[in-house]
């Protein structure tokens, strides 16, 4: 409610007269250029909605010209993804209890040609989701993560397998571990404080995403 609200405050005061015959809203981000300041934020599970899933997201993106970051619960291979079009794809890391699940779907990406990681930092617990509690949210049979194979792990129910599968107790120190598993260039999503952020500049990220997670993980925090 607080994000929508927000966004009902912003108000655009147009100049005139200024001589702009071409636009151009491209930027370069980690050496890559994209079409505009956006792009694709980590999502589980588009297999919800799509018969493609993130396969189609891709497609669309590239067709935008912005990046995809995929999330950790995609429903579709990393490996479909990064086939399907040609735009730069990273990867949102959630980082498990047993670190060697965490490594091998950093190592499985970085293979399939990802550019970055993205790890979520505002998520010890899976937030109180009360509609999710009210209608009984289970996924359905055909929606899995296509990239954990986890024999006996709880995936229909996201708010089960969050609290005994994700490592609640995560502290700055990931960051060195994320580095010496992979080449790939790190940020930290989910910042919310000028402290937390030149904490993580000290901590040696290669960027920030500020986000509240969509108001969905905590709603007393600020838009």
């Amino acid at each position: 409610t607080e994000n929508l609200r927000a966004f009902d405050r912003v108000r655009l005061l147009t100049r005139v007269l200024s001589g702009v015959g071409r636009c151009d809203t491209s930027v370069t981000v980690l050496g890559r250029r994209w079409a505009s300041p956006m792009a694709v934020a980590p999502l589980a599970y588009h297999t919800l909605v799509h018969p493609e899933g993130e396969v189609a997201t891709v497609r669309g993106a590239a067709a935008a010209g912005v990046p995809v970051v995929v999330s950790t619960f995609a429903g579709r291979a990393f490996e479909d993804l990064a086939a399907s079009a040609a735009t730069p794809l990273w990867l949102q890391v959630y980082c498990f209890r047993d670190r060697a699940t965490t490594r091998r779907l950093v190592e499985r990406a970085e293979r399939a040609g990802f550019e970055a990681l993205v790890l979520t930092v505002d998520t010890p617990r899976l937030g109180r989701r009360l509609r999710d509690l009210r209608n009984d949210f289970r996924l359905p049979d055909h929606v899995t993560p296509a990239n954990l194979p986890r024999p006996g792990a709880d995936y229909a129910s996201p708010a089960e397998h969050g609290r005994t599968e994700l490592d609640p107790a995560l502290n700055w120190s990931v960051v060195d571990w994320l580095r010496s598993i992979s080449t790939l260039p790190v940020l930290v999503k989910g910042i919310m404080s000028d402290a937390d952020a030149e904490r993580a500049v000290a901590a040696g990220v290669d960027g920030i995403v500020v986000s509240n997670h969509g108001g969905r993980q905590l709603d007393g925090v600020p838009a």
